[in-house]
């Protein structure tokens, strides 16, 4: 039997490769939406799991031991260069002072008689008290306590004031 001109008798007819791209395109989107689904419920997934091991920052202790009483001779002024803080001993007792400028937190230095900013001028009296400058106030006072061992403590995290002198 003949075959009409124009007829492929090899490959699929015009219905069945219709059919058969539309089954494509089907199973494309399934795919996709499969996909999506899957990608939504994985990201939902890891975030549960990140939840039960929540990242924490353990920051160091605001307490720092600076020795005994007898290291600091009397009216002298010590810094502290890794916690930014000065101790003070005058006959009155012993006062920690913040190194840090209350106008923009840079680190004073101590000139003998007073402290001074060296960014913008700003100028404390000895025991930290605002004398000139563009700072608003003076700077922060720490409270000092006596440790079990005998050593002074000073508590970074709670402010005092000037006139609180810790004796010792």
């Amino acid at each position: 039997m003949a075959t009409p001109p124009g007829t492929n008798t090899h490959g699929p007819s015009d219905a069945q490769a219709a059919e058969q791209a539309d089954m494509t395109r089907r199973a494309f989107l399934a795919t996709v939406g499969f996909g999506a689904i899957a990608a939504a419920l994985g990201g939902t997934a890891i975030g549960g799991i990140r939840y039960l091991f929540p990242n924490v920052l353990y920051e160091p202790s605001n307490r720092l031991k600076i020795g005994e009483a007898a290291k600091f001779g009397q009216n002298s002024v010590t810094f502290i260069a890794d916690k930014k803080v000065f101790i003070r001993r005058v006959p009155e007792g012993f006062q920690a002072i913040s190194a840090v400028c209350a106008h923009l937190g840079c680190t004073v230095n101590w000139s003998g008689s007073q402290f001074i900013c060296p960014c913008h001028g700003s100028i404390y009296s000895p025991d930290g008290e605002r004398v000139a400058g563009p700072a608003p106030r003076g700077l922060d006072h720490f409270v000092i306590q006596d440790a079990k061992d005998g050593q002074l403590l000073v508590d970074l995290g709670q402010v005092t004031t000037a006139a609180d002198f810790h004796k010792a």
